[in-house]
Formats: C-alpha cells, structure tokens, sequence
C-alpha cells in the first residue's frame, strides 16, 4: 500500500487538525486515529437509508439485502476491470433469492455497464512512480472520476480511492477500460451503517492509516454518487469544501431546486414524492395545462428513467417504474421528482469554483431529440463559447445558482434551458461533466484546457489555474460529439468495418470510442446507458465538424424501415387489386372517395420526404439516412408551447398513408372486421419480402435489391390530392386500377396472380379462393337487397299515404301546384313499381345476382330516391313521415338556439 516509497519518518497528516469545536468531544466511544466528529450545520441530513415505496412499512435495506443475498463490493487495490468482473455481476443476482428479491421490491438487476474503450487523452502518458509525498482523495472514481484520478496521478500526487457506498456492484466497472489507475489505497464506505457520524469518522481514520502520515491535501468528487460523502469527508478532515450543511441540495434534484427558488432564481415547478397519494394530490392542485410532466428520480444521472408524461395515467407508471427500483447508479430510488416540462433548448454550463469564483471552462448545446419512445435522448453536443446566443444569461445565471447552493469550490455540471426567454435550471451536479470524460478532447481542441485537468490545477496547482479565462471567450477551433444510437434490439450485433473506415477518414475526426462489440446483444437507446458509442469531432471550419456530425447521424439510421417501405410499395402495386378487394362491401361503396374517405384507387402516401429518398435510392443513394424526426412549430408567444409535430402530413386524401410512426389503411368500411383486410395486406407484404429475399439469394446486394423494389414499383407512390379530379386521369396513365365498385373489385380476386399469390404463400388453395368470392358476391347481393326491399316498404308504407293526403289538399283547384305535385308523386309509384319487378326478375348465378344488383337495381333505387327527395320538397311537413334533410341538418342547431 506505502508503495514503496514512503519515508520512515513520514510527518503527521494535515488533516489530523481537527476543528477546535471538535476536540472537545470524547475520542473514547469510537475507536480511530481522530477525534469525534464535528457537529454538522443546521441544514445537514444524513445519508439515510433507503426509504420504503408505498405507505406499507418494509424492513430496512440491510435486512432486505442481507435476506436475501447479493454480496457487496470486495475491496481491492485498485478498480482495474477484470475479465470476470461482467460474470461476476451477472452470478451475484442468478440465485433463486436474487429474483424473489427483485420480483418483491421492484430491483433491477446490476448489469456491468458499457465502459470506453479508450481514452487517448488520458493514455497517452503513461504513469510514472509518484514525485509527490502528498494524498489526494477521490470519491467514486466511475466514469470521469476515473480520469480525474488519473489526472492527479500524471502530476505526481498519490490518490486514494474512496468508494462511498457499500453495494455498489457493477456501477466500479465503469471505468475507462485501459486506463491506468495506480491507487495508493482503496477505502469504502458502509452507507448501510446504523451511525452515519461514526462510520464517517471510522473512514476518515482508514484513510490517515492508509495516508502513512502523509499530508493529504484535496477532496474530489468523482462522480455523481460521491457528492455527499465528499462534501462531508473534506469538511471532516478540514480541507477545501463546499461544506455538508448545504450538500442535500446539491445532490438531491427537489432540495436544489426549492433553494435556487428561495434565492429568487426562476426554478422549476415541482414535487417531491413517495407515494402515489402525494403526486395525486400535487396533480389535482396544479392542474398542469397542456398535461406535459415530467417524472424522474431524485437521485440518478444520465437521463435515467426520465420520462415526459402526458396524462396522469402516464405519470403513474412512471412513478411506478422508478420508486424502489435501482437506478442507474446503482442506488435504490428513495423518493420520484415530479416536475413542469421546460420546452427549449437545453445547454450544459460546466464550471470550476475555488474560494467562490467561479470559472465557467465549457458550454455545450444539447442535442435532444425524441427516440425510441423516450422522450429526450441526447444524440449529441457541440462545444459553445461566451459570444454565442444566450451565453452571457446562462453565465451569469449559472453562477447565481452556484452561489444560492454554496458551491465555492471544485467543478460543476449544470444543464439549464432557456424557456420562454429565460434560463431555468435543470439540474446541477457538483462534479465534473460526466460520460467518462470522453468530450475533454473536443474541449481541449476547441479552447486549449478542459474541466477535468482545471478542476486538477484549481486544488493542486493554482499557477495553472488562474490564467484560465473567467469563460470560453475565443476558440481554436469547432467540435461536437456525436453519440452513436441503436434503434432496434438484437442479438450477434455485426459492426459495419466500412463504416468505421468513414469515420475514421472524416476530416474532422479526433477520436472514437464504441461500447459495444460484435456478437452483442443491443436495446433501442432510450438514454446514455444504452448508447452504441460515441465520435469525437473537431475542426478549424465549422462547416467541416457540421457536415461530419450530420453523416453519422445518417450512417446510424437502421435501414430497416426503408426495406421494409420496398416490400410495401412492392405488395400493393403488384397486388393492388387484391388489397381493393379486402375493402370492398356494398356500404364502403357509398364511402370511397367521398368527404374525408380515400378515393378506391389503392396508392401509397410515405410523405413528400421519403418520396424523395426514393428517389434518391433509384438514382444510387445509400439507404440509410431517413428518419422521421419530429418539427416544431413556434407560436411565438409567450403563452403558448412550441407544438410538436410530424415530418410528415398526415395526407387524409390518403387510402394507405404514413403517419409518423404507423402506415393507416384507411380503406375498411365501418361495417368490417378488420382481420379480412390485415391478412390480405401481411400476404401481399410477404410476397414482397419474398421477392426481395430471392434477389439478395440471387447474388444482388441489399441497397440495388431494395432499389429495384422501389423503381419497379414506384407508380403505386403519390403525394397529390386522392380528392382531385386530376388523380383518376394520372392513375390510369401510371397503370393502376380503378375498381369503382365491390362487384368490380370482387371479380379480380380469383385471378390467375392472385389464386398464385394465396397458394405460394399457402394462405388459400385455389378452391378456396373461389367459395371466398362466391361469399363475397353472396354478401353484397344480400346487402343490396335488404336495402331495397327496404327502400320500397318506406316508400308503401310511408310516403305514398303522406304524398296522396298532400295532393288532396290541392285537388280541389286543379292548378298548377296540384299538377306538379301529381308529377312527382306518380313517378314515385311508377319507379318503385318498376325496382319490386327488378327483385322479381334475379339471375340464378351469385355472380351474375350481384351485376344485376349493382348494375341494374342499384340504379334504379336511386332514381326512386331521386323522386322521393323532390317530394319531400313538395310535401306539407306535417304529413311527411320521416325525419327531412333540414331536421337531420339544422333542428339541432335551431333547438340549440331556441333555449
């Protein structure tokens, strides 16, 4: 542990000089090298233990994990990952105990989480043997804390790990893998302990063992998780710190903001809560307008389990899935944070404090977007400085905030929004910008110097540090980071080499880190736990880091939306009779092409966009590329939210549009089941599949098949009005049916490509291809005829008796209103007469009933109507029989009026 170098005589260690209030305490009721404990401040609370999620009272944490068995972290001299750590992980929580533990208290599982796969930036130089006879502390050394540690170790100081909660599990592997951490020592911390005071007291004591009286001179956070025990240990042993009465509110997401409020800072709208009763409650009294909420845990990072509600349904299974559970730090979830949704642009501030100034040493603009089903998946950043739009409000606000929430020393990460005009915070974490400190390379290559080497140079080395501009003002240069997302799950991921050939040759091209490997299982990324990867990309032309970011994001995109669309187009240009079939019914004829019905003519609307990456894939484009990401539309008012809206419009002129996330076959009458319809489009689809399957299997590559689909098939595509007169002219022109009514459509099911399209895929044979169309010539027959024997009793019973006592009123004079009454009223009977004689006269053949239905009878019925509808103008309304088309249109507007 002296590793070797420690002298015989080392000096006792500066942080042996307890506070004078503290050495009055008796050292006697807890064994160690240091006095008792100091009092806290009046605002501190302990690290309590973890609290219950529901009203029901449950036994502590220690006896929860104690019962029922995983293990805690063994102490080792240095968090190097070893090739079983993952293994190691896995087993802890394979035991029958583990799944009745998790099943009974809402646990997930530690999983190893994805660590780099290399930092340059931190590898570069390597580690010499310490220079310096002075310790430095680092709480949590996970993700950045790694490379803080590691930073502190390049300049010479030894660095003693201290891990500040017991169970930590798999949440210790996320360190930079490759990175060489030489620790002096490794201490952790019972954050399960019955006395806090004392446990807090018997580390600092570990610690001065481990120290050898070495002067242990600094106390960083590492991550996020080592915050409170940071706080409290420099506090402790007297060192520069932010102090522990104000550390809840640093680190605990409702204190912080509730504090930043009390400053008269703008701050969130908010709730704490535990129970499900609480957030109810807090609901009904703020009766948010429109329902936008968000639900995240108090205590997490990374975008865990944060989650945009829109309904107070949402919001409960949101709490749900987070109160009790462990997130993704590796902590239990005590208590759920219910907030206001802040719409506007997010941007990180990252600072670096010493003695109450604070050095804002990067800004970055978030690139948020909806993904996946998440709601604010971060795809990527890119480096601001000082004279951009809304960076002088969001320095000036965030060092405000710094100070409300006594921050005077040691880094900073804070995300704010500016909303409505205004920064508000988001949160603020008092540590390093997080993600394993990938971005230092962009940071250094845009202004020189990074968070994590300041934060080094503020405690250890201030000649360095106070040269450092009070905020990036000027620039050497332009960079993003570009997070690599997965949009589908899988397992035996395959990694495309010819891909990371192009991005490897990318002008702008500083460095990669992919945290995963070929033979992986992947999830759809939903936040930065389930990322792919992530590219580093500067340049001294900002074009050049743009154009680069925006070729990654296309290279990203799964191609399997775009092939499947190929199949699509293919089922219903090549079947396009059989998908007109599966709607056709004698009451969808009334409906086709009428108000906001599509036309009978089957076409595909993939939106004016897709239509055009078509286009581009017939000309030889990459499939990749295209991805529905959703616009915003700015009232430009402060009263009103940007509304959110879809790339593409939702065509209602449309028989099969898409809409967003969903393709609509908006064909199927209301009198239908659906299932007749959904088969023959799976069939059609299939088919498609099939064909394409054959030309991959026929040696043709993936992108020229897909862009075969599409060129052969392209005729069944159109973004035009379905309403215009002009579409029946250019279908015809491009070849496409026109089935205009069922009988039509029916009779193109047992063709010859359709009896081979059932039979290849083994959904009919072909005799039941046939007794399917003698049904359908049967059902829109029988529906016909019901109708028309309906039509003639109204008319018998009805409106015969209502027209004879109306002519008799005029009967008397003989003028011209009785004769044009006469007129009207004798070619009802006359016609009605003919259509009973139509019935009479059927053919035997159920095909030829239903040509004779649509052909013949169906006319005739509409003359009769034709007929009825002028008399119904003519008649006295007191003797008409039935509702008129002005108490069907009007009465309830008029009845409205009246009261």
């Amino acid at each position: 542990k002296d590793m070797g170098n420690t002298p015989p005589e080392a000096p006792a260690a500066k942080a042996a000089a307890t506070p004078p209030e503290a050495e009055a305490e008796d050292p006697a009721d807890l064994p160690g090298l240091l006095p008792a404990a100091p009092q806290p401040g009046a605002g501190f609370l302990p690290v309590s233990r973890s609290k219950t999620f529901d009203e029901r009272g449950l036994a502590s944490t220690t006896e929860r994990l104690g019962h029922f068995g995983p293990s805690t972290l063994k102490r080792s001299a240095t968090l190097m990952p070893s090739s079983g750590s993952a293994a190691g992980a896995t087993a802890r929580f394979s035991s029958i105990d583990a799944v009745l533990y998790r099943r009974h208290f809402n646990l997930r599982p530690l999983v190893r989480q994805p660590s780099l796969q290399g930092l340059e930036i931190f590898k570069s130089q390597p580690l010499q043997a310490p220079t310096s006879q002075q310790v430095v502390l680092v709480v949590d050394c996970f993700s950045t804390g790694a490379a803080l540690a590691h930073t502190c170790m390049q300049q010479g100081f030894q660095v003693i790990h201290v891990i500040s909660f017991k169970d930590c599990g798999a949440i210790a592997d996320m360190v930079p893998e490759g990175l060489e951490l030489n620790f002096r020592a490794t201490v952790v911390y019972d954050d399960e302990a019955e006395d806090q005071a004392g446990m807090l007291r018997i580390t600092a004591d570990q610690i001065l063992a481990e120290a050898h009286g070495l002067d242990v001179v600094a106390c960083l956070p590492g991550a996020e998780t080592g915050v409170k025990l940071s706080d409290r240990l420099s506090e402790f042993l007297a060192l520069r710190t932010n102090g522990s009465s104000g550390t809840e509110a640093r680190r605990n997401k409702y204190q912080m903001g509730e504090k930043i409020r009390a400053a008269g800072l703008r701050a969130v709208n908010q709730r704490m809560a535990t129970t499900w009763g609480d957030i109810e409650a807090f609901l009904a009294q703020w009766k948010p307008d429109p329902f936008q909420v968000i639900v995240k845990p108090v205590e997490s990072a990374g975008s865990d389990d944060v989650t945009l509600c829109r309904s107070e349904e949402e919001v409960q299974e949101a709490f749900g899935k987070i109160m009790g559970n462990r997130n993704g730090l590796g902590q239990i979830n005590q208590a759920v944070l219910v907030q206001e949704y802040l719409v506007g642009v997010e941007y990180v501030v990252d600072s670096v404090s010493i003695d109450g100034e604070h050095k804002i040493v990067a800004m970055w603009e978030y690139d948020r977007q909806p993904t996946n089903g998440a709601g604010f998946v971060l795809h990527g950043q890119r480096f601001m400085t000082s004279d951009e739009p809304h960076a002088v409000e969001l320095i000036a606000y965030l060092r405000q905030v710094l100070d409300a929430l006594e921050v005077r020393h040691g880094p900073a990460h804070a995300e704010v929004k500016i909303c409505r005009g205004e920064p508000c915070l988001v949160e603020v974490g008092a540590r390093c910008h997080g993600a394993e400190g990938f971005w230092t390379t962009v940071a250094d290559r845009c202004v020189g110097y990074n968070q994590v080497g300041a934060t080094a140079a503020a405690f250890l080395n201030q000649d360095k540090f106070t040269p450092l501009p009070p905020e990036p003002t000027s620039r050497k240069g332009y960079g993003h980071i570009k997070f690599l997302l997965s949009y589908q799950t899988g397992t035996n991921l395959c990694i495309s080499e010819e891909n990371l050939a192009e991005i490897r040759a990318m002008p702008s091209y500083c460095g990669m880190n992919l945290f995963v490997k070929n033979g992986d299982s992947i999830v759809p990324t939903v936040d930065c736990f389930t990322w792919g990867g992530c590219v580093k990309l500067a340049h001294e032309d900002k074009a050049v880091v743009d154009a680069d970011y925006a070729r990654i994001h296309a290279m990203e995109q799964s191609t399997l939306f775009t092939v499947a669309l190929a199949c699509l187009t293919y089922a219903l240009n090549v079947h396009n009779e059989i998908i007109r079939c599966s709607v056709a019914h004698a009451g969808n004829d009334h409906r086709l092409g009428a108000q906001e019905a599509p036309p009978a003519i089957v076409s595909l609307y993939p939106g004016t966009t897709f239509e055009a990456k078509v286009k581009e894939i017939i000309a030889g484009g990459e499939l990749a590329g295209y991805q529905n990401t959703p616009g915003v539309v700015n009232a430009e008012s402060n009263f009103l939210n940007p509304i959110t809206t879809g790339l593409e419009d939702c065509n209602r002129t449309a028989p099969f549009p898409f809409c967003g996330n969903r393709f609509e076959f908006r064909a199927v009458g209301s009198s239908q089941n659906c299932a007749f319809p959904m088969a023959m489009i799976d069939t059609a689809f299939a088919d498609g599949m099939a064909v394409l399957s054959d030309l991959i299997e026929g040696g043709m590559d993936l992108r020229s098949a897909v862009a075969k689909l599409f060129e052969e098939n392209e005729r069944v595509i159109f973004c035009g009005n379905g309403y215009s007169a002009e579409w029946p002219v250019e279908a015809e022109k491009r070849g496409l049916p026109n089935l205009k009514d069922s009988v039509a459509a029916a009779g193109a099911f047992s063709s010859e490509k359709s009896k081979a399209l059932f039979t290849k895929m083994k959904v009919f044979s072909e005799a039941e291809v046939d007794a399917r169309q003698e049904v359908m010539y049967e059902n829109y027959a029988t529906v016909l005829e019901i109708e028309t024997q309906t039509l003639i009793e109204m008319v018998r019973t009805g409106v015969e008796p209502a027209v004879a006592q109306d002519l008799a009123i005029y009967a008397a004079g003989q003028g011209a209103a009785y004769s044009r009454r006469k007129d009207v009223y004798d070619a009802i009977t006359a016609s009605t007469d003919e259509l009973e004689g139509l019935l009479g006269s059927l053919p035997e053949e159920p095909k030829d009933i239903a040509q004779f239905m649509a052909e013949t009878v169906k006319p005739k019925t509409l003359e009769v109507r034709s007929h009825v509808d002028k008399a119904e103008l003519l008649c006295k309304a007191d003797l008409w029989p039935y509702p008129s088309y002005s108490d069907i249109l009007l009465a309830h507007q008029v009845s409205a009026s009246l009261k």
